[in-house]
């Protein structure tokens, strides 16, 4: 089957609700080429969690660098692996400056232990291991 057609067979299986479904159709596309940017930002919507989805929009971004579509991704994944009180704003307290000084929080940790089995991080063998910074 042509990766054209099983870009589309994914799309459809997306737009049908069969999630499943179709990350392993953009599996499958990646089996063929593993550089395809549309199938990396495509099984980047559908993952199942945060840590997943910035994955792929990294490796996409890798793809890529110039891409909107993966950069958004990437600050969107990001943002919510953020910890909530990072992304929170602070309330007007009565502490002086030198008791609101606390020491800047550190992201989550993301490593592969931590991600749920929602859908596998395809590595092509020529292909260095996908790496998540959150500091970019």
């Amino acid at each position: 089957m042509r990766v054209e057609e099983l870009l589309d067979r994914a799309m459809a299986a997306s737009l049908g609700g069969r999630k499943e479904e179709a990350r392993d159709l953009l599996v499958d596309v990646l089996a063929l080429e593993p550089d395809n940017l549309e199938a990396w930002l495509r099984l980047a919507e559908l993952a199942a969690s945060p840590e997943r989805a910035f994955l792929y929009y990294q490796r996409a971004a890798n793809i890529d660098p110039r891409s909107l579509r993966a950069q958004k991704g990437l600050d969107e994944a990001r943002a919510r692996l953020q910890p909530a009180r990072v992304r929170e704003k602070p309330a007007r307290s009565s502490a002086t400056p030198q008791e609101e000084r606390t020491e800047p929080s550190k992201p989550a940790a993301v490593g592969s232990a931590a991600l749920p089995p929602d859908a596998p991080i395809f590595v092509d063998s020529g292909t260095a291991p996908l790496t998540v910074n959150l500091r970019s």
